[in-house]
């Protein structure tokens, strides 16, 4: 008997079940897949500047539904708002991948970009990213919202999104509209903000302000130059003298390689003031950071010859260091001496790297005194000149004052 009804009743409930899902509709849609879109990723950097290795990836995800708001909710001229349903799935993005070959000798003319606009000696790159929405299906016509992140990576010196207050999250709505009952994918708007949307603007052409339409992500990698340089002075300072410079950075970008513009020799040639171990050291024009993002160079330098490193990034450390020599060294070139590059060396020798670029070195000084028995010894000579010249003039004169009374 219990055998018999507990039969029956799996027999009820498969037959609710049958009637349960009777009652749901079918779509009257045929489901469609979605495209693509794409976004612009922009960086922007120093005029001239080597373009950095640097990769930047994102996330996207389904978004949160918004609810319709009727007409009047906040007042006779509110217009209402209509519903926002969360993304379906989730599409596949693309990265920016920015590969650096040197100088970068295509720095746009236009000073603005995405509503920023550009300090003097900036430029930019850019790249496209696409949002592939093939493996997404919709059903139903409606604006569906999903959220696009820019990820964070390590790379030093890039400031985020200086379009949107350093805010790294976009939202982007799919517009799938009905027409006669087909369904189609009319829009992709990219926005900054979850905004709400008011109805009539269901093509999305109308349903953002200009300021709220967003382009894509605008990044600055942020980088400064170190320049250093020698000067000599003093009676007895040699001009042709080399010294050995050691410059150390530290925390900047790992395995990565930093020109430099080298102000100086190539190699350095013998002369009797240099020491003799310098002879035929290089003075190299790029050096490349380990693992760690450090690297240690030597170079050799005489008076007025410079060395300038190119965009270390913000937040990099240096330290310039000069081998003694038996000169009186003072840190910064500070007196009798023009400027290099229109900037006066008082910088630090050790440092980090901010939002300006450092110009130091170091200024060497010799002098000799010359001794006193020196003038002690020349002095009878001078005087018996003077002598001589004067008793000339004395019997000249004479002689012709007696031809003329003659």
């Amino acid at each position: 008997m219990k055998k018999r009804f507990s039969k029956l009743m799996a027999i009820v409930m498969v037959f609710a079940l049958i009637v349960a899902f009777a009652a749901i509709p079918a779509s009257a849609y045929t489901a469609i897949r979605g495209t693509s879109t794409t976004f612009n990723k922009y960086l922007i950097l120093d005029e001239n500047a080597k373009v950095p290795d640097v990769t930047f990836t994102y996330t996207i995800t389904p978004g949160v539904a918004v609810a319709a708001r009727a007409p009047g909710t906040n007042g006779a001229e509110d217009k209402g708002t209509v519903a926002i349903l969360a993304g379906i799935g989730t599409p596949s993005v693309g990265s920016a991948v920015f590969k650096g070959t040197g100088t970068n000798p295509d720095v746009p003319v236009t000073t603005e970009i995405s509503g920023v606009t550009l300090e003097t000696g900036k430029g930019h790159v850019d790249k496209t990213v696409t949002i592939d929405f093939s493996e997404i299906t919709f059903s139903e016509p409606g604006i569906y919202r999903y959220v696009l992140t820019e990820q964070e990576n390590a790379y030093k010196g890039i400031s985020y999104d200086i379009t949107n207050n350093n805010n790294k999250t976009r939202f982007l709505d799919v517009y799938v509209n009905d027409s006669d009952g087909v369904l189609s994918v009319g829009n992709y708007v990219l926005h900054k903000t979850a905004t709400e949307i008011e109805p009539n603007n269901t093509s999305g052409s109308n349903a953002y302000s200009g300021t709220e339409k967003s382009v894509g992500f605008v990044n600055e990698f942020e980088s400064a130059n170190l320049e250093f340089g020698k000067e000599v002075i003093g009676n007895q300072g040699s001009k042709d003298k080399y010294f050995k410079f050691t410059l150390a950075i530290t925390n900047a970008q790992p395995n990565t390689e930093y020109n430099l513009v080298r102000d100086a020799d190539a190699t350095i040639a013998a002369n009797a003031a240099t020491k003799t171990d310098y002879n035929g050291k290089p003075n190299p024009t790029s050096f490349t950071t380990d693992a760690n993002g450090a690297a240690t160079v030597e170079f050799y330098l005489h008076d007025g010859q410079y060395i300038t490193v190119k965009d270390l990034p913000y937040g990099s450390s240096y330290s310039v260091t000069e081998d003694e020599e038996d000169y009186f060294k003072r840190e910064g070139i500070q007196e009798n001496v023009a400027t290099h590059n229109s900037a006066i060396h008082t910088g630090a020798i050790s440092g980090t790297m901010t939002d300006a670029n450092v110009y130091t070195g170091f200024t060497n000084e010799r002098n000799g005194i010359i001794p006193a028995g020196v003038l002690l010894t020349v002095a009878p000579f001078a005087i018996g000149l003077l002598l001589f010249g004067a008793l000339a003039i004395f019997f000249i004169a004479r002689k012709k004052k007696r031809a003329e009374e003659e």
